[in-house]
Protein backbone atom coordinates (compact mmCIF):
# COMPACT_ATOMS: atom_id res chain seq x y z
CA UNK A 1 0.00 0.00 0.00
CA UNK A 2 1.16 3.65 -0.48
CA UNK A 3 3.68 4.62 2.43
CA UNK A 4 7.19 6.19 2.51
CA UNK A 5 8.59 4.44 5.12
CA UNK A 6 8.39 1.83 7.91
CA UNK A 7 10.03 4.16 10.70
CA UNK A 8 7.95 3.82 13.55
CA UNK A 9 9.93 3.15 16.61
CA UNK A 10 9.66 -0.02 18.81
CA UNK A 11 11.15 -2.77 20.14
CA UNK A 12 14.74 -3.21 19.33
CA UNK A 13 15.17 -5.15 15.68
CA UNK A 14 12.08 -4.34 14.32
CA UNK A 15 10.60 -1.11 12.48
CA UNK A 16 7.26 -1.06 11.27
CA UNK A 17 4.19 1.05 10.09
CA UNK A 18 0.51 0.94 10.14
CA UNK A 19 -1.77 1.98 7.88
CA UNK A 20 -5.27 1.47 10.12
CA UNK A 21 -6.56 0.08 7.00
CA UNK A 22 -5.95 -3.71 7.50
CA UNK A 23 -2.52 -3.26 6.29
CA UNK A 24 0.31 -4.26 8.94
CA UNK A 25 3.84 -3.80 7.45
CA UNK A 26 7.36 -5.18 9.25
CA UNK A 27 11.36 -4.89 8.92
CA UNK A 28 13.40 -7.50 11.03
CA UNK A 29 16.60 -4.71 11.23
CA UNK A 30 18.46 -7.03 13.74
CA UNK A 31 18.53 -10.01 15.62
CA UNK A 32 17.42 -9.90 19.51
CA UNK A 33 16.84 -12.29 21.85
CA UNK A 34 13.79 -13.16 23.94
CA UNK A 35 13.75 -12.46 27.72
CA UNK A 36 11.48 -13.31 30.28
CA UNK A 37 12.27 -10.47 32.41
CA UNK A 38 11.14 -8.44 29.58
CA UNK A 39 8.69 -10.40 27.02
CA UNK A 40 8.74 -6.91 24.58
CA UNK A 41 12.15 -6.70 23.89
CA UNK A 42 12.17 -8.67 21.22
CA UNK A 43 9.35 -7.58 19.03
CA UNK A 44 7.78 -10.58 18.82
CA UNK A 45 4.95 -9.81 20.64
CA UNK A 46 4.40 -6.54 19.02
CA UNK A 47 4.54 -8.73 15.70
CA UNK A 48 1.81 -10.88 17.15
CA UNK A 49 -0.46 -8.33 18.99
CA UNK A 50 -0.87 -6.24 15.95
CA UNK A 51 -1.54 -8.80 13.75
CA UNK A 52 -4.23 -10.18 16.15
CA UNK A 53 -6.32 -6.85 15.15
CA UNK A 54 -6.32 -8.02 11.61
CA UNK A 55 -7.88 -11.38 13.13
CA UNK A 56 -10.37 -9.30 15.41
CA UNK A 57 -11.15 -6.93 12.19
CA UNK A 58 -11.39 -9.84 10.10
CA UNK A 59 -13.92 -12.35 12.46
CA UNK A 60 -16.00 -8.55 13.09
CA UNK A 61 -16.47 -8.62 9.31
CA UNK A 62 -15.15 -5.17 9.57
CA UNK A 63 -13.89 -3.01 6.70
CA UNK A 64 -13.01 0.23 9.23
CA UNK A 65 -10.88 -0.47 11.87
CA UNK A 66 -11.39 2.88 13.09
CA UNK A 67 -15.50 1.51 13.13
CA UNK A 68 -14.72 -1.38 15.35
CA UNK A 69 -14.16 0.37 18.41
CA UNK A 70 -16.54 2.20 20.32
CA UNK A 71 -16.12 5.94 20.84
CA UNK A 72 -18.16 8.71 22.06
CA UNK A 73 -20.17 9.22 19.07
CA UNK A 74 -23.68 7.70 19.23
CA UNK A 75 -23.08 5.77 16.16
CA UNK A 76 -20.87 3.44 18.50
CA UNK A 77 -22.67 3.25 20.98
CA UNK A 78 -23.16 -0.92 20.57
CA UNK A 79 -19.50 -1.07 18.99
CA UNK A 80 -16.65 -3.19 20.66
CA UNK A 81 -15.43 -1.83 23.98
CA UNK A 82 -11.25 -0.67 23.40
CA UNK A 83 -10.42 -2.93 26.47
CA UNK A 84 -11.24 -5.91 24.79
CA UNK A 85 -9.67 -4.40 21.30
CA UNK A 86 -6.43 -3.88 22.89
CA UNK A 87 -6.58 -5.88 25.78
CA UNK A 88 -6.97 -9.39 23.23
CA UNK A 89 -4.10 -8.51 21.15
CA UNK A 90 -2.17 -7.92 24.23
CA UNK A 91 -2.67 -11.39 25.56
CA UNK A 92 -2.38 -12.71 22.02
CA UNK A 93 0.86 -10.72 21.82
CA UNK A 94 2.68 -11.58 24.72
CA UNK A 95 1.37 -15.33 24.37
CA UNK A 96 2.23 -16.23 21.53
CA UNK A 97 6.10 -14.06 21.84
CA UNK A 98 6.82 -16.03 24.46
CA UNK A 99 5.11 -19.73 23.26
CA UNK A 100 7.10 -18.83 20.01
CA UNK A 101 10.43 -19.04 21.97
CA UNK A 102 9.91 -21.83 24.07
CA UNK A 103 9.10 -19.55 27.11
CA UNK A 104 5.89 -19.29 28.56
CA UNK A 105 3.09 -15.64 29.37
CA UNK A 106 3.36 -16.21 32.98
CA UNK A 107 7.06 -16.17 33.50
CA UNK A 108 7.37 -12.15 31.94
CA UNK A 109 3.50 -11.56 33.02
CA UNK A 110 5.04 -9.01 36.28
CA UNK A 111 6.97 -6.78 33.14
CA UNK A 112 3.79 -6.68 30.60
CA UNK A 113 2.00 -4.12 33.56
CA UNK A 114 5.54 -2.08 32.99
CA UNK A 115 4.73 -1.13 29.60
CA UNK A 116 2.76 1.61 30.08
CA UNK A 117 2.83 5.38 30.38
CA UNK A 118 3.95 6.74 34.05
CA UNK A 119 1.33 8.34 34.84
CA UNK A 120 -0.42 7.91 38.87
CA UNK A 121 -3.75 6.80 36.94
CA UNK A 122 -3.13 3.99 35.09
CA UNK A 123 -4.81 0.99 35.66
CA UNK A 124 -6.80 2.70 39.06
CA UNK A 125 -10.31 3.42 37.10
CA UNK A 126 -13.64 0.74 36.69
CA UNK A 127 -12.97 -1.44 33.80
CA UNK A 128 -16.13 0.59 32.38
CA UNK A 129 -13.75 3.41 32.17
CA UNK A 130 -11.82 1.62 29.08
CA UNK A 131 -14.80 1.14 26.82
CA UNK A 132 -13.58 4.27 24.89
CA UNK A 133 -10.75 5.77 22.95
CA UNK A 134 -11.47 9.61 21.65
CA UNK A 135 -9.28 10.04 19.25
CA UNK A 136 -4.93 10.46 19.47
CA UNK A 137 -2.72 8.37 21.43
CA UNK A 138 -2.75 5.20 23.58
CA UNK A 139 -3.80 7.08 27.06
CA UNK A 140 -7.02 8.92 25.36
CA UNK A 141 -8.85 9.31 28.21
CA UNK A 142 -7.70 6.19 29.60
CA UNK A 143 -4.95 3.68 28.71
CA UNK A 144 -7.16 0.19 28.21
CA UNK A 145 -3.95 -2.74 27.48
CA UNK A 146 -3.44 -3.93 30.90
CA UNK A 147 -6.87 -3.82 32.31
CA UNK A 148 -8.46 -5.26 28.66
CA UNK A 149 -5.04 -7.74 29.10
CA UNK A 150 -6.05 -8.88 32.64
CA UNK A 151 -10.34 -8.69 31.31
CA UNK A 152 -9.07 -10.93 28.49
CA UNK A 153 -7.01 -13.34 31.25
CA UNK A 154 -10.42 -13.90 32.89
CA UNK A 155 -12.88 -14.41 30.27
CA UNK A 156 -10.26 -16.95 28.86
CA UNK A 157 -9.71 -18.40 32.04
CA UNK A 158 -13.34 -18.82 32.10
CA UNK A 159 -14.54 -20.18 28.94
CA UNK A 160 -11.82 -20.75 26.85
CA UNK A 161 -9.69 -19.03 24.01
CA UNK A 162 -12.58 -20.20 21.38
CA UNK A 163 -15.24 -18.25 23.02
CA UNK A 164 -13.30 -15.12 23.01
CA UNK A 165 -13.01 -15.53 19.38
CA UNK A 166 -16.82 -16.15 19.26
CA UNK A 167 -17.79 -13.12 20.58
CA UNK A 168 -15.99 -10.86 17.58
CA UNK A 169 -17.98 -13.69 15.07
CA UNK A 170 -21.54 -12.90 17.01
CA UNK A 171 -20.86 -9.63 16.57
CA UNK A 172 -20.66 -9.46 12.74
CA UNK A 173 -23.82 -10.83 12.83
CA UNK A 174 -25.58 -8.59 15.60
CA UNK A 175 -23.29 -5.53 15.24
CA UNK A 176 -23.73 -5.11 18.99
CA UNK A 177 -21.34 -5.85 21.54
CA UNK A 178 -23.35 -6.25 24.27
CA UNK A 179 -25.93 -8.86 22.95
CA UNK A 180 -23.33 -10.77 21.35
CA UNK A 181 -21.18 -11.10 24.39
CA UNK A 182 -23.62 -11.98 26.57
CA UNK A 183 -24.69 -14.74 23.94
CA UNK A 184 -21.51 -16.23 24.06
CA UNK A 185 -20.57 -16.41 27.80
CA UNK A 186 -23.82 -16.64 29.11
CA UNK A 187 -23.58 -13.45 31.71
CA UNK A 188 -24.33 -9.80 30.49
CA UNK A 189 -21.32 -7.13 30.07
CA UNK A 190 -22.29 -5.56 33.52
CA UNK A 191 -22.35 -8.77 35.45
CA UNK A 192 -18.92 -9.64 34.11
CA UNK A 193 -17.76 -5.66 35.06
CA UNK A 194 -19.17 -6.62 38.52
CA UNK A 195 -17.36 -10.24 38.48
CA UNK A 196 -14.03 -8.56 37.20
CA UNK A 197 -13.86 -6.01 39.49
CA UNK A 198 -14.74 -8.32 42.94
CA UNK A 199 -10.91 -9.94 41.55
CA UNK A 200 -9.07 -7.04 40.25
CA UNK A 201 -6.56 -6.91 43.21
CA UNK A 202 -5.66 -10.39 43.31
CA UNK A 203 -4.91 -10.37 39.55
CA UNK A 204 -1.91 -7.92 40.16
CA UNK A 205 -4.44 -4.22 39.08
CA UNK A 206 -4.84 -1.62 42.17
CA UNK A 207 -7.81 -1.09 44.04
CA UNK A 208 -10.34 1.78 42.12
CA UNK A 209 -8.94 5.36 42.75
CA UNK A 210 -9.42 7.05 39.79
CA UNK A 211 -13.23 8.05 37.78
CA UNK A 212 -13.58 9.47 34.84
CA UNK A 213 -16.18 12.49 34.38
CA UNK A 214 -17.32 13.00 31.31
CA UNK A 215 -13.59 12.11 29.26
CA UNK A 216 -11.49 13.51 31.79
CA UNK A 217 -10.37 11.19 34.31
CA UNK A 218 -9.97 12.62 37.98
CA UNK A 219 -8.54 11.46 41.04
CA UNK A 220 -11.44 9.85 43.23
CA UNK A 221 -11.78 13.01 45.93
CA UNK A 222 -9.94 15.16 44.40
Amino acid sequence: WPTTSCDFSGPQGVAYCLDNKMHNGYVVTGDASYQVSNPGNDGGALLAHEYFHLVQWTLAKESDPIGLAKNTSPESINAVPIWFIEGGADFVGFSVGALSQAATYWDGRATMFLYSPPEESINKNPIVDYEVRTCCGNNTPTYPYHIGRVATEFIVASIGFQKLLDILIDYATTRNFEKSFESVTGISKSTFYEKFELVRTKVGLPPISWKLDGLTNKKIGS
